[in-house]
């Protein structure tokens, strides 16, 4: 093997390795920037349904301060009856469709949901208060909170969770991800990062090939004077290029 292929290989080498690195590392900090977006996303969220929870009851409260006295409420309660009124009915039924669990106490050891999970269960399923690191159980402690690490559900699969303490309401609110569901377009983006370092190790090969013809042409060329002096042609002269 002549110097020149030598050079051609080696830089090949070079370009290949350094692409392999670049492909293996660059997946790195924009999956890192995808999760902490996500997770801001569930914070936000989690602070929206906060800020409504307390913007409704804050709404009933000053409907209550204009009742005064036990007949006022009975008489408003029986004109709701008699009215049937759609739109009062459309936010009390989304308010309660995001209720899953039903405490009887701060000091309960056990939660039931009230109403069957989405995914596939019991409706009276009964949830264990045993695991520290439950979202729950950091809700009914009171703590603002967010898991995304060694954190499952009540069907064992992993969550993104945050929680929002309300102690001024004696209730505490949940708001959970699928962690699978969140982790979706990461393989694509690890796909998209492989089919642009095969392209830029393609290039680099191309590129390499070249410089190490350019590079090993004069030494091959010197080379080859020498070989052809000590055959007995003192004429040999090499180019100079610059």
């Amino acid at each position: 093997m002549d110097l020149r292929t030598k050079l051609v290989f080696a830089l090949v080498l070079v370009s290949l390795v350094s692409m392999l690195l670049l492909a293996t590392f660059s997946y790195g900090p924009p999956r890192d920037l995808w999760w902490e977006s996500a997770l801001e996303t569930l914070d936000a969220l989690a602070e929206s349904k906060k800020m409504q929870i307390g913007g409704v009851v804050d709404g009933w409260e000053n409907r209550v301060r204009l009742i005064s006295g036990r007949s006022g409420l009975r008489r408003l309660t029986e004109s709701f009856d008699r009215g049937h009124d759609e739109s009062a009915q459309r936010d009390v039924a989304r308010l309660l469709a995001g209720a899953q669990a039903s405490l009887g106490g701060l000091g309960v050891h056990e939660i039931s949901f009230l109403s069957a999970p989405r995914h596939a269960g019991p409706s009276n399923r009964v949830l264990t208060i045993a695991d520290e690191n439950a979202p729950i159980v950091r809700a009914l402690q009171g703590a603002d909170s967010t898991f995304y690490e060694n954190t499952f559900d009540y069907r064992k699969e992993p969550v993104w969770a945050a929680t929002r303490a309300m102690p001024e309401l004696g209730i505490a609110l949940v708001v959970k991800f699928d962690r699978s569901e969140r982790e979706e377009p990461l393989p694509d983006l690890r796909l998209t990062i492989r089919k642009y370092a095969v392209a830029l190790v393609s290039f680099s090969i191309l590129i390499g090939i070249l410089m190490g013809l350019r590079f090993a042409a004069p030494i091959h060329a010197l080379v080859d004077v020498v070989e052809r002096i000590e055959a007995g042609d003192l004429k040999a002269r090499a180019p100079v290029r610059s």
